[in-house]
């Protein structure tokens, strides 16, 4: 419910090359929200009320809703108890309408609003969805599950917090680390050999104008990194870490920010279509580590899940087996110790699976941050390797056999809390450094923000595109980057959000004192 199938659609237009140009979003002034006074008592988190009364303008949210059985129906009263919770903490700014689809008139206006037929209970022609309007700008979840009765609020909070940031001006600044040869999300290599091929960071801007990257250049650690910015993105970097620079980051987190760490210590070069990789983490061990994750030295193959599917001329689908590619996934039914990707993390709420490209293995040390919570979001299966050798080969073959010992190994990890010093602890700390809580995500995936097989197989100076390569860049592209956008939109929404926000997982209480 909180991945709106209507950016889903226009992100899988973008990934299928129907991308007309993705250049930056429009200058905008920054602006903070007004909050005015909160109500004596709400059901809802203290952040979504919060943002509730920051709005500017009327909100309206229409629910288009089909009753009959019962699971339709506690579905039902259980939307408009959260809907009603909203309105009531909006202060007049917030409105709500419940629409049985059942006149010819109704269905034709839910059409209208974007919500889809569904079937539930082996019955077709049903709907349930949510259209808002703020402003003159316009969401839609247009379907929302009866099977989906947690994270309510946070779905509905995160389409208002998007809306709102739109058509206020409102932007979320983000800082993204340049000058040590790290993979660059303005670079296209999403899609191979194509002049229209959109960059990641053009496809999150164009969809979500309200998103401002900008450029931090550390100048060797003589620069501070602006402390206007909400969070600091780190992607794979090709060029060691020295300790200043370190240290900045460090003073960066230690002001209440965000920061996000897409990288392994498995380097991989661009248009290298041999795909052998060396082992560095170029430093980031030495940060990461005293926020209490330790990042190996080494590459994992999760021999369970490295395949690619293709489809071949005859419409059946075939599966080439990819070294290094991590894939966990959620499976219903499963209880979350054995789950390898965390849905209830924010960033992957409600995807089934998701790409993790030549990732390495990454042990919780918690003791190193006692005041900070730790959660694995995700794993690989107990089928996995790791290689710790100077070269690693990761240009799909046939030849390529598991080696023992298997074990299951975390790949990515978030941490929340006040945390302490990570670079040159016990030193005094720096101006401005405050003692907030602050957000940690390491992904440890040295290309999860590209796609390896295009950037591998590019074309470069006089050496012509490797034609393997591109070919299965196309299948990867399609069948994995739209969850990979989904869950970097999702990850920035966590990194910049208010602390209060509510939880994925929670559920508004039954009763409310007043």
């Amino acid at each position: 419910m909180v991945v709106s199938l209507r950016l889903v659609a226009r992100i899988g237009a973008l990934v299928a090359l129907t991308c007309a140009g993705c250049g930056p979003a429009p200058q905008a002034r920054v602006m903070a929200p007004t909050v005015a006074q909160a109500p004596a008592c709400t059901g809802l988190a203290p952040g979504t009320v919060r943002l509730l009364l920051s709005l500017k303008q009327p909100l309206t949210v229409e629910a288009y809703v089909t009753r009959g059985t019962r699971k339709l129906d506690a579905f039902v009263q259980e939307l408009e108890r959260v809907l009603t919770e909203f309105e009531r903490a909006g202060n007049g700014k917030l409105s709500i309408r419940i629409i049985d689809v059942r006149t010819d008139q109704q269905l034709q206006a839910a059409k209208d609003a974007g919500i889809k037929e569904q079937t539930f209970e082996q019955s077709p022609g049903k709907h349930m969805g949510l259209a808002f309007r703020y402003g003159a700008q316009k969401d839609t979840y247009p379907a929302l599950s009866p099977d989906q009765l947690e994270g309510l609020e946070f779905g509905v909070a995160k389409v208002i917090r998007d809306l709102r940031d739109q058509t206020d001006g409102i932007r979320r600044r983000i800082g993204v680390l340049s000058g040590k040869d790290e993979l660059d999300i303005r670079t296209p290599e999403l899609i191979a050999a194509n002049p229209k091929a959109p960059s990641m960071q053009g496809i999150v801007t164009q969809t979500f104008p309200f998103v401002q990257f900008e450029t931090v250049d550390l100048r060797g650690g003589a620069a501070e990194i602006d402390r206007g910015l909400q969070a600091l993105i780190i992607t794979q970097p090709g060029s060691d870490f020295t300790e200043p620079e370190l240290t900045r980051i460090d003073e960066f987190v230690l002001r209440g920010k965000s920061l996000a760490v897409f990288a392994s210590a498995v380097n991989l070069r661009a248009a290298d279509a041999s795909m052998k990789a060396s082992l560095s983490t170029h430093g980031l061990d030495q940060l990461l580590r005293g926020y209490g994750i330790e990042m190996i030295r080494e590459a994992v193959l999760d021999w369970n899940n490295q395949r690619i599917p293709i489809v071949n001329e005859k419409g059946a689908t075939l599966w080439i087996r990819a070294p290094g590619l991590a894939v966990p996934k959620h499976t219903q039914g499963l209880r979350p110790s054995e789950q390898t990707l965390n849905t209830d993390f924010p960033g992957f709420i409600h995807l089934d699976e998701l790409a993790v490209p030549f990732p390495s293995g990454l042990i919780i040390h918690p003791q190193r941050q006692p005041r900070a919570r730790f959660t694995t979001i995700a794993r690989t299966t107990p089928g996995a390797t790791a290689v710790s050798g100077d070269i690693v080969d990761f240009r799909p073959s046939r030849d390529a056999k598991p080696i023992p010992p298997f074990e299951t190994r975390d790949i990515a990890v978030a941490v929340e809390g006040t945390l302490t010093r990570s670079i040159a602890a016990g030193k005094p700390d720096a101006a401005g450094v405050t003692g907030a809580s602050s957000r940690v995500i390491v992904v440890s995936s040295s290309c999860f923000l590209a796609n390896p097989y295009a950037r591998a197989g590019k074309a470069a100076g006089t050496a012509a595109a490797d034609e393997m390569l591109e070919e299965i860049s196309e299948p990867y592209a399609m069948h994995y980057l739209t969850n990979t956008i989904l869950s970097f939109k999702n990850i920035l929404d966590w990194l910049t959000e208010d602390r209060d926000m509510a939880d994925p997982i929670s559920r508004l209480p039954a009763t409310c004192t007043r």
